[in-house]
């Protein structure tokens, strides 16, 4: 099975009532994040949150 790390840029994080929001960009280029789905993680203070499947095309 493939599988491989990807940390993402993140730009802006905003807060309102306990509910958090992150913007974050994808790799530029294919070989580094081939179209499809992946796992993604919120990680704070080394700890990851709830996974989230999301699509990348």
């Amino acid at each position: 099975m493939n599988q491989r790390l990807v940390v993402l840029k993140t730009f802006i994080v905003t807060s309102s009532g306990g509910v958090y929001r992150a913007v974050s960009k994808a790799p530029s280029f294919r070989e580094v994040a081939p179209p499809g789905y992946y796992l993604l993680f919120v990680v704070h203070r080394r700890v990851p949150g709830k996974g989230m499947w999301v699509h990348i095309n």
